[in-house]
This record gives structure tokens, sequence and C-alpha cells, in this order.
């Protein structure tokens, strides 16, 4: 209206005495049209500001929500409705600080206001990439935790990176490594062609000539095994003539009653053992004594943390199957030898956790015949016992060590933790028990992995020099083939051998153990498990005094001399035939390897293959 009139007042024809009344329309009605303009203006942005507000306020009461969503739909549903709101929150504040800038909200909302959208997309960008959520800085984590001694913690941090990243690889590996790596590579394919595997095959009578049983009492070991902390398998590898994984596997499964409890023939089992034991190598650490070590600190953390209380038979089983097997075929080099010479685990399992990948295949490569311990299971139960193996095994990879203990940290902060039944306020909280246990599955065989460091000082020290020379062993490979020695392995070089061992039981072996206190279930012996930690500080003290053994001769050899040799006669757990036993004579790496690939196993897969199509009636084309 008002521009109606103002267009009137132009274009009427002027008359003398309405020259003066016209200017003046035209100044009010210019005047009336800039005020209105102003005002509308200010409306817009009061309302703008006001429905920016609001959007906020609604999208972060849907976060406040999550919590009570949580009882009512699935975790997925949850974390896309999580999701949604923070992008809801992310479109507000874009108002807000759009409003800010034409509005008179002070200096200081303005940066809270950026800084909370900063937070917000950062929190966005973290659920699309769930599988970061628990990532942290490794070397943070080390250098906070061991703060108060620097000694050592260099090269041991050297070391966790390399297991890590590609980093250290792409600084140090030269083209001069290809004319080994060819040579390598030919090696190994030229060692495939003519292999066919064996399995062992039980008679039903032995002859008089039969291997020496002896039973565990009868060695007078001074702890029992898999009661005690303090067992040392070392100690009965020596006593049994290197036969210690046996004899733990035999006690803590077999007479145990494990396999009478899921039907698993005690035969079987005893047979899949054997097929174990020959596929570790005789290596200064990752030898037959380690699985049985590790076995055995499993079963003892598995009762003193409760664990064995919430877990059920098959998931028992799978703990100490995966820590019998966990580092069979180990050949005494690391992930980090193995990808720099593209080794074959290293490319069949693109250098992602290649060795724990590989013990894990063997695991079940050798379950056949009279060692197949799933045959007798319902196959939900094969199809769990199988996920759970293969889950333990690989978290026993060094390089996840600080991002599982975050994950588990995490989870048990989340509440109800192990909890299912009656227990259970939350729908998913049956859902996720089974989870839970084997997340904490995976701490009690990651501290018998990772936590001789707790043990009393004897078998401690031997493990230490152990892997020591081991590690030593790889560098002199390294040298020999002209690689860049990797981090630990080279022993001409000064080595603080005290700072090292300090920095490895606070961050590794104390870790773990911590991580376990934080899961116990009521029937736990706390005490237990805290004196386990005062043998760390106790290690530490006695490393400030021991007189190191050369790092120039330290090898298996030495080891022997220095410890003690093993006995030569063989002691099995049973009465056992003397032909069948040279069956169970060490097997090198490459057939390991070939196990995986087994001609005999690929062909009665195509057998069934070709059996079930012309079951459903296909025609086979046989030209």
């Amino acid at each position: 209206l008002a521009f109606l009139l103002f267009h009137l007042s132009l274009v009427l024809p002027q008359h003398p005495g309405t020259a003066q009344r016209g200017s003046g329309l035209h100044m009010a009605w210019t005047l009336f049209v800039v005020a209105a303009g102003g005002l509308l203006a200010k409306h817009h942005i009061e309302k703008y500001k006001r429905g920016a507000w609001g959007t906020a306020y609604h999208s972060f009461a849907v976060l406040r929500k999550v919590e009570e969503e949580t009882q009512e739909h699935g975790r997925d549903s949850v974390t896309s409705r999580t999701q949604e709101a923070l992008g809801k929150v992310i479109l507000a504040l874009d108002a807000l600080a759009a409003s800010s800038e034409v509005g008179n909200l002070s200096i200081e909302l303005c940066r809270a206001v950026s800084v909370a959208k900063s937070e917000a997309e950062y929190a966005k960008l973290s659920f699309q990439r769930v599988d970061q959520l628990y990532h942290v800085s490794a070397e943070e984590a080390m250098r906070a935790r061991h703060a108060e001694n620097e000694e050592g913690i260099d090269e041991m941090i050297d070391y966790i990176k390399a297991t890590q990243t590609e980093t250290w690889l792409k600084s140090r590996c030269t083209v001069a490594d290809q004319k080994v790596r060819e040579s390598r590579r030919a090696t190994i394919n030229r060692s495939f062609k003519s292999f066919r595997a064996h399995t062992m095959k039980l008679e039903p009578d032995f002859p008089h000539n039969a291997v020496a049983m002896v039973e565990l009492e009868d060695l007078r070991l001074p702890e029992e095994v898999g009661q005690s902390f303090a067992f040392n398998a070392l100690e009965l590898h020596r006593r049994t003539g290197g036969h210690a994984l046996l004899h733990v596997g035999q006690r803590i499964v077999v007479r145990n009653g494990l396999c009478a409890e899921l039907d698993i023939d005690n035969t079987c089992f005893e047979a899949w053992l054997r097929e174990v034991h020959s596929r570790y190598q005789n290596v200064p650490y990752h030898n037959e004594s380690h699985g049985a070590q590790v076995c055995a600190l499993s079963a003892v953390l598995a009762r003193d943390s409760g664990w064995s209380s919430k877990a059920d038979d098959l998931q028992s089983l799978a703990l100490y199957v995966a820590a019998l097997a966990h580092d069979m075929g180990h050949f005494g080099r690391n992930n980090l030898f193995c990808t720099k010479l593209e080794h074959p685990a290293a490319l069949i399992w693109n250098d992602l956790s290649a060795l724990e990948n590989m013990h894990s295949a063997l695991c079940f490569a050798v379950m056949r015949g009279d060692a197949d311990i799933l045959h007798t299971l319902p196959y939900i139960d094969q199809v769990r016992l199988r996920k759970a193996v293969i889950r333990f095994i690989l978290s026993t990879d060094i390089k996840d060590h600080h991002s599982s203990l975050a994950r588990l940290d995490a989870r048990i902060k989340a509440g109800y933790f192990m909890q299912a039944g009656e227990n259970a306020f939350a729908e998913d909280v049956e859902i996720k028990y089974e989870e839970d246990v084997l997340l904490a599955g995976e701490t009690l065989i990651k501290t018998g992995d990772i936590g001789h460091g707790l043990m009393p000082w004897t078998a401690h020290r031997e493990w230490s020099y152990r892997v020591s020379a081991e590690f030593f062993g790889q560098g002199d490979e390294e040298r020999n083939l002209g690689l860049p020695i990797s981090p630990l392995c080279d022993r001409t070089a000064k080595t603080n051998m005290a700072g090292s061992q300090a920095f490895f039981i606070d961050v590794f072996s104390s870790a773990v153990m911590e991580a376990i206190l934080g899961f116990i279930q009521p029937d736990a012996d706390v005490e237990k498990l805290k004196s386990y930690l005062e043998n760390g500080q106790t290690n530490k003290e006695m490393w400030k005094t021991e007189v190191h053994l050369d790092p120039l001769t330290l090898d298996g050899k030495m080891l022997e001399d220095h410890f003690g040799p093993s006995d030569t006669e063989p002691r099995l757990p049973y009465v056992f035939d003397r032909g069948e036993f040279a069956m169970m004579q060490t097997k090198t790496p490459q057939e390991n390897l070939r196990e995986l690939v087994d001609q005999d196993r690929f062909q009665s897969y195509m057998s069934l293959q070709m059996s079930t199509r012309s079951n459903k009636g296909v025609t086979r084309n046989t030209h």
C-alpha cells in the first residue's frame, strides 16, 4: 500500500501549490518504508535465533534419551539415532554461529558455540568409524605408565611401533632387499610341490615296546599344574624330555573332565595335542613349553578372577585350546621379520597379524582323522568353539595391546559387565553376555602370554633370557641377509636389560593384570591376583642386581648350559607305542605351511561339493 501511494504521488500531475505537499509525501512514505523494513528484518533475526536455539535444545534432549533408547531398541538403532542427533546439533550450531554475526551474542558465547560445533563434528566422525572408537596412542600410554623410569623406554617403544605400523619398514628397507626376497620366495615355492600331509593313526593294541609313562605327581614338581602362578613349564619340559605341553593339556583338559562334559573322546583330544606338540619348533622362547606355560597361567587366572564361574564348558575349552596352540608353528621370528622378507604367512594374511593367523589356521588344520575334536560337537557348538579359539589366538598380537585394554575398560565402565539373567536391567545385556565373557577371556590369555614378568624371579629370569636369545637370533639372520636389524634384536648394541624388563613389567605384564582386577567376580581370589603384581615389583628390583649373561654369546646352547639340558628319555602322560611316537618328530616350518594348503583337504572339499550338486540333480560336464 505504501509503495502504491508513493508511486501515485510521483505520477499524478503537479499543480501549483501541490509541489511542496508532494515532496513531503515522498519523504514520509520513504521513512515509513525504511522503518517497516527495519522492523521486519529484526523480527526475522529474532525468529532465526530462537529457532536455532530451539533446534539445539531438541537435539541435545535426543542425546540425553540415548540411554533410555538402549532399553527399547537394539544397539544399531541407538547408534543411528545418536548419529542423527549429532547431525542436528551441528546444523543447530551452524545456525547459531550465523545468527551471532548479525545479532548481539557475546564473544564468549560465540567461542563456546564454535568449540561445541567442533566437538560434535568429531563425535559424529567417530561414530561413522566405530572401529576407531577405542584407538589409543601406544607411545603416549607407555610413557605415561612408565613415567618414573625413562631407562630402556625408547628401544621398547621402537619395537612396539615396528609391530604397529609400516613406517619402520618404509624408513629402513631399501631396493637392495629385493634379491633376498626373490631368492627366499623361490625357495619356499619349490618346497610346496611334492607334499602330502600325514594324519597320525592310533593302533588299538600297543606292543610291549612303549614309551615311558609318568604321572605329574611322580615328577615331584614344586608347584601344581594349573593351580599356582609359580608353576614353571620349563622345568616340566626338562623332566619329561621336552613334552610339557602334553602333560599340561592332559591335566587341565582331560583329567579335569572337560572333554567328558562336552562328549569329546579323551584319546581324540590327546591325538590333537600330539599334533600340536609336533608343530612347535625347537627355538629358545616360542617352543612347546611356552604353549604349556600360557595354558597353565590362563587356567590359574580363570579360577582366581572368577571367570570360570561365568564361562560355560565350551568357552573354557576354547580358552585352553587357544592357549595350547597359540604359537604352534612359530619359527622364532616376529611379524616384522615376516613382512620384511615377504614370508608366505605375511603374503597370505596381508601383513595383518600374519603369525597369529598362521597359528590359528594350523590349530584347526590338524583337527582331522583321529585328532578331530570337533566332529562330536553339535554344529552350533563347533561354530562357537572355532569363533572363540580364533578370537583368543588373534588377541595375542602385541600390537593391539593398548587398544584391547581400552576396549575392555570402556565396556566395564558401561556397566553390567559379565552379568545376565535377573541381574540385567537392559535388554541387550543378555545379548552381550557372551561377548563380555570372550572379551575377558582375551585378557586372560594375553596375561598368560606376556605375564611371565609377574611370575617368581627364577622362572621370569629364564623366560627373559630366552626371549632375548630368540630376538638376537633374528637380528643375526637379518644382519646376514643385509636387512635392517629390528628393534631389540641387535646383540651388539648396548642393551639395558634392567630398564627394558622394568618397562615390560610395568607397561605390559602389570597392565593386563590390573585389567583383570577390573572385572573380578564375587568368587575371585583378589589377594592372589595382587600378589602377582607384587612379584612384578620384586622382579624389577632383582634385575638391578643381576649379573647379565653375555648378549654376544646368548643362544640356545648357552641357555642349555646355564639352566640345564632336557632329559633324553621322553616321558608321556599315558602309554604310547614307540613306533607311533616316531611320527611325533617336530615338523619343519615348511611342512606346517604345506598343512594349510593340503591337496587332500582340497580334493575332499571338491568331492563334497560335486556330491552336493549331484544330489540336487545338477549335471556335471566331465569333459
